[in-house]
């Protein structure tokens, strides 16, 4: 009975341990994936240490002009025709993506630089065609991991032609980005790209007009500068000069390195650097050169009124003895969302760290300590065995001990038969020495097999939290796996129902283009049956007065030959 309770605790104890420890790194392996979600979850672009996830490049074209630069399209073109263009992209990630592309005008910001990522402004009225509408292509394209895939596009040229360039920006970035509401930096990629037909023409700027305001004491004028050309103005001085009523200057200012997109324009804003100016009319001229062009734009306007009298001169005061205020410490500066995340992807990257290692660490030692459990376990078994079985011989020589001494006789007759006795007791002693070597050879064989025995029993269950935890691990794989096949569904039903609300939307636009074509020949059609019926009307007052001159022409000759006859 002690045997099996002994047993039985020695079997319970290592268990009661494994599921402990099972638990343990349970939790742990669900704080990591914790911590990777909430990684893979951040917003994209807010990481400042991001790696590149795509490249673009355009593919050779016939019809580009010899004379440019490589890395964009500049394109040579004629009315009413169409060209295939395509762009290759490459996947630099082991992961599928999806890449949105948009084209937009190029446009020119107040910091005078050329802008191809769309403005909210609405293009300039003076652009023969906006490039938005002739370049067809599909919005959205998907990548597998590390593919590299070209994307088509349609460039429709239209049948009125026109002379300059029309530029604009071929933009490519993740999807996943587009679906953010603030405008992070992303991943995205810009293409220029130029269409020019009929040579080029002259650039031509003017000045649209000029506003004034005072921004915290201190006079600003902003003036609307248009390149109202199909060309571009590139490296171009601004010189500002102002003078006052009486012819006198009293502000200049020079810009450097000025550039302007055709057909464009931007807003040129200066602060007056404390020029006090009065209400009346000022005089203001910008004299603006690129390379041989030169444009003298002059404009009236009147001041701000900021012009104040020159105080009176105080006494000055007594000189007072100033006296030195300890010099506070400079306050930190308040971390920016952007430092906070990266903060936080750093400690989160160091505490997943942290889990593996523990995870790891609980692992070897949960195996050091099976192992010691099964010796521990194996010195008790032979420990106790080999106390029995030394229990047992000590009590069986005392017995012989004692009968040996019982028998033992005074009497000298007997020491012969008390001899043999003795060695009759001797054998048996001997016999009996050699069934305990015996018996503790077959005790220790089976604290060996009963050893193994647990071995075998711990070593399977061992095996099974194994297996299930690999199992588990590949559900959740597939289960990832799932989701991200649904994402990409969910992606390419979304493009597609954007490209077909799209050709709806350009179904549309064409049929109310064909209404108003109908419209514009039933009207001319009707303007010819009109004219048709004025010349008839005119035909026929025609041979009326063709037909009276006949009716009157022989009565004037009778009257005549009356008057020769008279």
């Amino acid at each position: 009975m002690e045997d099996q309770t002994s047993s039985n605790l020695i079997k319970s104890a290592p268990i009661k341990g494994i599921r402990i420890k099972r638990c343990f790194v349970t939790l742990l392996i669900s704080a990591l994936f914790l911590g990777i979600f909430q990684v893979f979850t951040m917003p994209a672009g807010a990481l400042a240490f991001q790696e590149e996830v795509f490249s673009i490049w355009p593919a050779e074209v016939g019809n580009q002009a010899e004379d440019a630069p490589g890395g964009f399209f500049y394109l040579i073109t004629e009315p009413g025709e169409e060209q295939q263009i395509s762009v290759r992209i490459v996947n630099l990630t082991e992961e599928y993506r999806t890449i949105e592309a948009s084209i937009h005008v190029a446009t020119t910001d107040d910091q005078g630089r050329i802008y191809y990522w769309g403005s909210d402004e609405p293009a300039d009225t003076t652009l023969p065609h906006n490039i938005e509408d002739l370049l067809i292509f599909e919005p959205y394209i998907v990548l597998e991991p590390n593919e590299e895939a070209y994307f088509w596009i349609t460039v429709r040229m239209p049948i009125m032609p026109y002379q300059g360039v029309l530029a604009g920006g071929l933009v490519f970035r993740l999807a996943e980005d587009s679906f953010h509401e603030e405008d992070l930096i992303g991943e995205r990629r810009v293409l220029a790209i130029l269409l020019r037909q009929d040579g080029f023409v002259e650039s031509n700027i003017v000045l649209e007009g000029i506003t004034t305001e005072v921004l915290g004491g201190q006079s600003v004028i902003s003036a609307r500068l248009r390149n109202v050309a199909a060309n571009f103005v590139g490296q171009m001085r601004i010189t500002t000069t102002i003078r006052d009523n009486t012819g006198e200057v009293v502000f200049t200012n020079v810009r450097h390195d000025v550039d302007m997109a055709p057909n464009s324009f931007f807003h040129h804003e200066l602060g007056l650097d404390g020029l006090q100016m009065s209400e009346e009319r000022y005089e203001v001229t910008f004299l603006l050169e690129s390379g041989p062009y030169s444009w003298s734009l002059t404009t009236q306007f009147y001041g701000t009124g900021t012009f104040l009298e020159e105080p009176e001169p105080e006494p000055e005061p007594e000189p007072v003895q100033e006296v030195e205020e300890p010099v506070e410490p400079p306050q930190p500066e308040p971390l920016d969302e952007e430092n906070l995340n990266n903060i936080l992807l750093f400690l989160m990257i160091i505490g997943g760290i942290f889990l593996i290692t523990l995870i790891v660490v609980s692992i070897v030692r949960s195996k050091k300590s099976r192992i010691d459990n099964f010796e521990e376990v194996h010195g008790q078994i032979l420990a106790t065995l080999m106390s029995d079985e030394e229990a047992k011989a000590r009590s069986t020589k005392r017995e012989v001990k004692s009968i040996s001494k019982d028998k033992v006789a005074p009497s000298e007759e007997g020491d012969v038969e008390t001899l043999f006795l003795d060695q009759e007791d001797f054998e048996e002693i001997d016999s009996l020495d050699k069934e305990q070597e015996r018996t503790t050879d077959e005790t220790k064989k089976e604290a060996d097999l009963k050893a193994k025995d647990l071995e075998k029993d711990a070593n399977p269950k061992a095996k099974e939290i194994e297996q299930k935890e690999k199992e588990l691990e590949r559900k959740v794989k597939a289960l990832e796996r799932k989701a991200k096949e649904i994402e990409k569904k969910e992606k390419t039903i979304v493009a597609k129902e954007k490209s077909i609300e799209e050709m709806a939307k350009t179904i549309e636009d064409k049929a109310k283009t064909i209404e108003d074509k109908v419209k514009t020949i039933e009207d001319k059609v009707k303007n010819i049956e009109e004219l048709e019926k004025e010349v008839e009307r005119k035909e026929r007052e025609q041979k009326e007065r063709v037909a009276t001159k006949k009716k009157k022409k022989p009565l004037e000759r009778k009257k005549e030959e009356w008057d020769i006859e008279i």
